[in-house]
């Protein structure tokens, strides 16, 4: 993910979002200066106008990108600066409303297509002071077109466009504040969920992966595997005379054994590989683009990491040994098979002595 967003201040993810939904209010930006050129071609906006809509718009575009990349956008309170993107963009509009009375015909709908942006991402309350400063402006705006020889007609129409604004807005904004709250509830939902599934797919004990998930994956590799040709191998992994433990010691010590032995092997795992308890004191690993070959050695690696452990906190001098049975992947089995293969490898292994690796087929 990181080498997708290297250009990304930090590599962030989350920064590359905002800027694809800066590069999206951009658009929009664009989009305007096409209406205003629209009336620029029927003569009801002078090209000077027009001209500096452009520069004003082109010249923020430019502003902001420049915050968004340099990461200066981190530093505010609102990373994605949406509040100051919408005040840009309503300081903009009223300034080519002043300019040229024309523009007026398009600035409500413009208006209402950023705050349309902001209600997704402001709480009412700021959408409410943007709203309130927007409508003053507006005001002042009328106020001067109309100290400026206004005809009464004029007046009554600038005064009725006003009023409408004032009228709608608030409702607009009690809209934003409602979708806003439905956010933030979906975003808890799908937090609460993503947690159950987790704690589902892990085993209690251990807090590795449990028999359901290993199941689903071994299936996943063998369809990956049938469809690019790429290897895949397993190994079951049985903690040696296991029931002794229970017996001598207690189950107490055995869950520690299992919790200790899981955690050890976890942290030393591949990004791509998959570790997990199928039941009991037996572990399986899935290892992603592996050979046989490449297995083997990590069998090796993880019967080492069993050895060198210390459980002298349950029993004076104790320690464990694993036996591993390893297998691999040949196309046209069933995911079953492999599991089989890996199995009865892991019984020979057992059956000649045990705290040995034997590979299927031998």
């Amino acid at each position: 993910m990181r080498g997708r967003f290297s250009r990304i201040p930090g590599g962030d993810v989350k920064q590359a979002i905002r800027i694809r939904r800066y590069l999206l209010a951009s658009a929009f930006s664009v989009l305007y200066l096409c209406a205003l050129a629209a009336l620029s071609l029927a003569g009801r906006l002078p090209a000077q106008v027009l001209y500096e809509a452009v520069v004003l718009v082109l010249a923020l575009i430019v502003a902001f990108f420049a915050v968004f990349f340099s990461g200066l956008n981190l530093k505010s309170r609102d990373p994605s600066l949406t509040a100051s993107q919408m005040l840009s963009a309503v300081l903009t509009m009223l300034y080519v409303v002043y300019r040229a009375e024309a523009t007026r015909e398009i600035f409500a709908s413009f208006l209402f297509i950023t705050f349309m942006f902001g209600m997704l991402r402001l709480p009412s309350g700021r959408l409410g002071v943007l709203a309130a400063v927007t409508l003053t402006l507006f005001g002042a705006v009328i106020v001067s077109h109309a100290s400026r020889a206004a005809t009464a007609e004029t007046i009554k129409r600038d005064v009725a466009q006003w009023l409408i604004l004032a009228i709608t807005m608030p409702w607009f904004i009690l809209i934003g504040g409602y979708i806003g709250r439905l956010r933030t509830k979906l975003a808890a939902a799908d937090t609460k969920i993503e947690a159950i599934e987790e704690r589902a797919s892990r085993d209690e004990l251990t807090g590795a992966y449990n028999r359901r998930v290993l199941t689903a994956a071994i299936q996943a590799e063998k369809i990956r595997c049938d469809r690019t040709g790429a290897a895949f191998s397993l190994c079951i992994i049985d903690i040696d005379c296991f029931k002794r433990i229970n017996d001598e010691i207690g189950h107490l010590a055995g869950d520690e054994v299992l919790k200790c032995f899981s955690e050890a092997l976890q942290v030393q795992l591949r990004a791509a590989d998959i570790f997990g308890r199928y039941g009991g004191d037996e572990f399986v690993q899935i290892l992603t683009n592996s050979s046989l070959e490449g297995a083997l050695l990590d069998a090796e690696r993880i019967r080492q990491v069993a050895a060198a452990l210390d459980f002298s906190q349950i029993s004076a001098g104790y320690r464990i040994t694993v036996s591993i049975g390893v297998a691999q992947y040949r196309q046209g089995e069933s995911a079953m098979d492999i599991f089989q293969h890996a199995d009865r490898a892991l019984y020979e292994a057992k059956r000649d002595g045990r705290n040995r690796i034997v590979a299927w087929p031998a």
